[in-house]
């Protein structure tokens, strides 16, 4: 894991411990041997939970990575719901309740975040709500710094191409100059491949739909790329279901990481 992505996993068990006032918040990343290996804290530990790989059907993380889904308990310990092989770490840490939340990346469970108590304090609503909340937020963060660190290991040329095509775009959208607009767009498409098949025999977006899905690669709202294509936030609401549509997707980031990944955008 690059020291980028430690980071914000590291950012985001501090937020979630000064909003929530749990005694201990933290991760667990999902391992090739099918595990899920305690990295990242927040908070005082007396060192048992550091390094410790729980395995995938085992204790508290195991069924948030299997179910994805996030779970609480009232006192670790003493739950008959659960199996106990980390009583250990878990009475060394001194940990009572404590709940978990899944961080889910192109549908796998990618970390865990953790929050526990120490004390006889509960796991209330608002906490799992909190807990909730960053992790979707990490998931979003998470996934784009993948992108770009595909976008890196391309090279820089890949990321100029991008901006280029991007610019071109906007560009023919604003120039009354019809037969310049017009030699504009294969430029682009040239830029793009988009007007390609996809490789799967199937998947094709049109050239206005590129045009918003690369809008959106850059990060603008529904509204800014309507404000920048001249169209009204319906229709470029549309163009997004259309597209999410074709390339199977359910968010906005997933349909940018998907089309790259089948040569649809740059």
């Amino acid at each position: 894991m690059t020291t980028i992505r430690a980071d914000r996993i590291r950012r985001s068990l501090d937020t979630i411990r000064k909003q929530t006032g749990v005694s201990l918040s933290f991760g667990g990343e999902v391992t090739g041997s099918r595990g899920l290996a305690l990295r990242h804290f927040s908070g005082h530990t007396v060192g048992a939970l550091p390094g410790v790989e729980l395995a995938y059907d085992a204790g508290l993380g195991g069924r948030t990575v299997a179910q994805r889904r996030p779970m609480v308990l009232g006192d670790y310990v003493e739950s008959r719901t659960i199996s106990h092989q980390y009583d250990t770490v878990i009475k060394a840490e001194s940990l009572r309740a404590i709940a978990s939340a899944p961080v889910v990346i192109d549908r796998e469970t990618s970390l865990v975040l953790y929050v526990a108590f120490r004390n006889d304090n509960s796991i209330a609503d608002r906490i799992i709500s909190t807990l909730m909340d960053e992790a979707r937020a990490l998931e979003h963060d998470l996934l784009i710094a993948d992108r770009h660190e595909a976008d890196d290991a391309a090279g820089p040329l890949r990321a100029r191409l991008r901006r280029a095509h991007a610019e071109l775009c906007e560009l023919s959208t604003v120039i009354d100059d019809r037969e310049l607009r017009d030699s504009l767009r294969p430029i682009a498409d040239n830029l793009s491949g988009s007007i390609l098949d996809a490789g799967d025999g199937q998947t094709v977006l049109t050239a206005r739909e590129t045009d918003v899905l690369t809008l959106v690669a850059t990060g603008l709202t529904n509204q800014e790329i309507a404000d920048r294509l001249s169209l009204t936030l319906l229709t470029v609401k549309a163009y997004m279901k259309a597209i999410m549509a074709k390339l199977n997707a359910r968010s906005r980031t997933a349909a940018v990481t998907s089309a790259q990944a089948r040569g649809l955008l740059l």
